[in-house]
């Protein structure tokens, strides 16, 4: 089961919803160890085999983590292998996840803990034009049905890449919704002989 943004749970200081947070967390507890559990419709079920994977953005654990690593002076030779220092340094420790704003009993749940590299722009690009579901056919689609063939050059999908890469938006934000969807409807409505709601 894949629970995501649980990042949004965290448990800090001056936040309004730490409190709200910390709760969920403690909810899950019961649910991530594994036993029997009652669900909303007084059905059981028991999580036992069930594997949860959680994930999130985690905006600013990057910093924690890098305060808590002391792997920047081992002596490599030339043999060893040049990226051994960057694996360790992208190490998320459970103390990492504690400062940060979960919980020790919650973090305890989570035995493995893996960080993801950066999408790089051209990941990016192909995120927005190669799946089925694209946004870009999802616009073709939207077009079409208006009567109108949409052709964008790479170029344009590469400038969006490049945004989202210098405003570390990530993937949602280069899926072109927040650049590319109000210029997007409103030609849409002023194309002569389209359809209004």
């Amino acid at each position: 089961m894949f629970i995501d943004e649980i990042d949004k749970l965290k448990a800090s200081d001056g936040q309004a919803r730490s409190n709200s947070g910390e709760s969920v967390q403690h909810a899950l507890l019961k649910i991530m160890e594994g036993g029997i559990v009652k669900l909303a419709k007084g059905e059981y079920i028991d999580t036992t085999n069930i594997l949860f994977i959680c994930g999130g953005a985690f905006v600013g654990l990057e910093g924690i983590a890098s305060r808590s690593h002391t792997y920047g002076y081992i002596s490599t030779s030339k043999d060893d292998n040049p990226t051994i220092l960057d694996r360790l340094n992208a190490r998320v420790k459970p103390t990492d996840l504690f400062k940060f704003g979960l919980i020790p009993e919650f973090t305890g749940r989570l035995p493995v803990t893996a960080r993801f590299q950066d999408l790089s722009k051209e990941l990016l690009v192909r995120i927005m034009t190669e799946p089925a579901n694209s946004i870009y056919s999802q616009y073709r689609d939207l077009f079409k049905g208006e009567g109108v063939e949409l052709a964008v050059e790479p170029a344009v999908f590469e400038q969006i890449a490049e945004l989202a890469v210098e405003y570390k938006t990530g993937a949602r934000s280069s899926g072109g919704c927040s650049r590319a969807d109000t210029p997007v409807l409103y030609v849409i409505r002023t194309i002569p002989g389209s359809r209004r709601s």
